[in-house]
């Protein structure tokens, strides 16, 4: 940066460390390091360092980083979902991918890590690794049910060739991954999910998931997804029972996946690889959901390629048809098409019962479109063919802050908008907020915590909120799109009706 440029990035904040050391500077590019730093020589004569150096700073606390994903997931709901063009970095991954990516005899992909860095700046990682285990063995003794549930997930890890112990091939370029637990009450089957870390910095500063290419989002937006399930009139959904672990990695790249684990603390350590792709990885979602792509991709029959390629969100298939032999045909072939991968589309629910006769479904009707281990849903009865919004109710506090407020607004997920009368008016307080410039944990003004609280005692109302999944009548012969919109200075909407009419004259008019 020139100098006639550089008084005008520096900003007003500013950290001492310590005598004799420089001082930290913030900038708008990030924190500069500055000043001089005085060592003692061998022949004991005081020797003054002058030190400049400055780098982007991107690690908050996880507190911070969770709101701030959250929230941009958030407003990005609001935003119609675009496709752009390739990136060069995406375009690599996508190269790296043909070109690494093999099948076993059993139809199973075997993929190698997308790399844009050497693993050789990574520094040590086993003693973070360590420590977390020691902290988790903690909260064990804690809560020996929690232990209990993490190492029956454990086992079924290892039980499926999903994990092994390492022979640390090269421990020179290896990363021990740091692991918790996640629960999800909701979940039909695995209560607990053990997640890895691959965030965590190593000693040199780097993490594994900063070498990563991380590769384009494959898949349709779970809104265009959505809005397609809501014309047909039979809806199947499913999953692809873990769609991660299904995918092999390959073998030279699996001590950039190492754990420590042991059951009984009193026990040696154990050095484990994961064998297959990794939650926390930050390639990993990529790579799943590329060879699903790639199933559609050699399926011959252009109706399964579609719905392969077009009509899964992350695991989860949504799709439909108004012709009761075809969503049959689609439930048989998209099956036998994904078996051909070695993934299992199991838990399906259709408001055709009668195609599942003879299959395992679940019992449940309630269908959860789901972010990887993120509660994000919607609800479909298949019974009664309504959605509805099975989101959490925040219990009140006595001093709601601004950090409170947006965690409790982020958990009612409503994709299609159909909430958007009831909930702009939190958003609308959320301004308020905004302007008052208040920190995350800051008490909030009166007046704001007023409206808070009556927006708090109405929401749960919506839990009794159903909306019909279907908007179009049967056989219609004709469609029509009606809009309107307005905007103020607080908020700006728009509401779009659709209107069909059948042979009869019968009118459907939904929204």
């Amino acid at each position: 940066v020139g100098a006639d440029l550089f008084w005008e990035i520096l900003g007003r904040e500013t950290h001492s460390l310590g005598p004799n050391n420089p001082k930290l500077r913030s900038s708008q590019f990030g924190w500069i390091i500055s000043g001089p730093m005085t060592t003692i020589t061998t022949s004991h004569k005081n020797k003054t360092v002058q030190c400049n150096h400055s780098i982007i700073s991107n690690r908050l606390n996880d507190d911070d980083t969770k709101i701030h994903n959250d929230l941009t997931k958030f407003w990005e709901l609001e935003e119609v979902p675009l496709r752009s063009k390739l990136s060069e970095s995406e375009k690599a991954c996508e190269s790296h991918f043909l070109s690494h990516t093999f099948r076993l005899e059993s139809g199973r992909f075997s993929v190698s890590l997308p790399l844009r860095e050497s693993p050789n700046c990574l520094g040590q990682s086993y003693n973070l690794a360590k420590l977390r285990l020691l902290n988790l063995e903690r909260r064990f003794r804690k809560q020996p049910e929690v232990k209990s549930q993490y190492i029956q997930f454990m086992r079924e890890y290892s039980e499926l060739s999903h994990l092994s112990e390492s022979p640390i091939i090269n421990p020179n370029t290896s990363y021990f991954l740091c692991h918790h637990a996640v629960f999800k009450d909701s979940s039909e089957s695995t209560k607990i999910r053990v997640v890895f870390d691959g965030s965590a910095p190593t000693s040199s500063g780097y993490s594994v998931n900063d070498l990563f290419l991380v590769g384009p989002n494959i898949q349709d937006s779970l809104f265009s997804i959505l809005i397609r399930a809501r014309q047909y009139k039979y809806l199947l959904t499913g999953d692809v029972e873990k769609m991660y672990r299904q995918v092999l990695i390959n073998k030279e790249d699996r001590d950039l996946q190492l754990i420590l684990w042991r059951e009984d603390e009193n026990s040696p350590i154990k050095t484990l690889q994961l064998n297959t792709i990794t939650y926390g990885m930050a390639s990993s979602s990529y790579l799943s959901t590329r060879c699903l792509w790639q199933l559609g991709e050699d399926c011959s029959d252009p109706l399964i390629k579609q719905i392969i390629q077009h009509d899964f969100y992350i695991d989860d298939l949504i799709t439909g048809t108004d012709d009761e032999s075809s969503l049959r045909h689609i439930h048989e072939t998209v099956s036998a098409a994904l078996q051909k991968g070695c993934f299992n589309l199991r838990k399906f629910k259709t408001n055709l019962p009668m195609i599942l006769e003879g299959t395992t479904a679940s019992s449940s009707n309630n269908l959860i479109v789901s972010e990887s281990s993120s509660t994000l849903g919607m609800g479909w009865n298949p019974s009664t063919d309504q959605l509805h919004f099975p989101f959490k109710v925040s219990p009140p506090t006595a001093v709601p802050t601004k950090r409170f407020i947006l965690s409790s607004l982020l958990k009612i997920f409503d994709p299609l908008g159909l909430l958007s009368p009831c909930v702009i008016k939190a958003k609308m307080l959320l301004q308020q907020l905004w302007l008052h410039k208040l920190a995350w944990d800051d008490p909030i003004p009166n007046d704001i915590q007023r409206n808070w609280n009556k927006f708090s005692i109405a929401i749960p109302s919506l839990l009794n909120l159903e909306v019909p999944r279907r908007v179009l009548c049967d056989e219609p012969i004709s469609i029509e799109l009606h809009s309107f919109s307005d905007a103020s200075q607080n908020a700006y909407g728009a509401c779009i009706y659709l209107r069909s009419v059948n042979s009869n004259n019968e009118v459907t008019l939904t929204n």
